[in-house]
């Protein structure tokens, strides 16, 4: 019945489907199983959407299935066939990182009171710009140029 629904405008989520760069025949089987679990256990919710709206759900579900793909695809792209299971250990590169952890700190903590709390706040605490100034009552500018500095002292003082 859900199908049946569907395969009513099938010519139109083919066009869709070829937007996304998506094989029609192998998008469309995705999509349909996608909605059909989804509105299986209530199939009137489906046929009685109005066309606009349902023509939603299918871009939706269709470009779902575009990001999955190119996902899948990007993942695998890039490694050599003949991998191994496990890179050999460095222990070299631990010791580099925990350097760089160093530097970092003893960077941050050379810094003014105010760079330190804004920079802290933003990156180890993760609060938006914005958020930090609806709570510091400070300015979103001078939040904003502040850690960029902050930033770009930091990425030159650890490279």
């Amino acid at each position: 019945m859900i199908l049946e629904h569907l395969a009513k405008r099938n010519d139109e989520w083919r066009k869709m489907a070829r937007r996304f760069s998506l094989e029609p025949d192998d998008a469309l089987q995705d999509a349909y199983i996608k909605l059909y679990y989804r509105f299986k256990d209530e199939p009137e919710s489906l046929i009685d959407m109005h066309p606009n709206q349902l023509s939603m759900y299918v871009y939706l579900t269709l470009r779902s299935c575009a990001y999955t793909n190119i996902r899948a695809e990007s993942s695998y792209a890039d490694l050599p066939e003949d991998i191994e299971d496990e890179p050999p250990y460095d222990p070299t590169q631990d010791n580099q990182t925990e350097m760089r952890i160093q530097q970092a700190t003893e960077e941050v903590n050379s810094w003014h009171w105010y760079d330190q709390k804004l920079f802290n706040l933003h990156t180890m605490q993760g609060m938006s710009m914005r958020e930090i100034s609806r709570e510091t009552m400070i300015s979103l500018s001078s939040i904003f140029h502040t850690i960029k500095t902050c930033k770009e002292r930091l990425r030159d003082k650890v490279k």
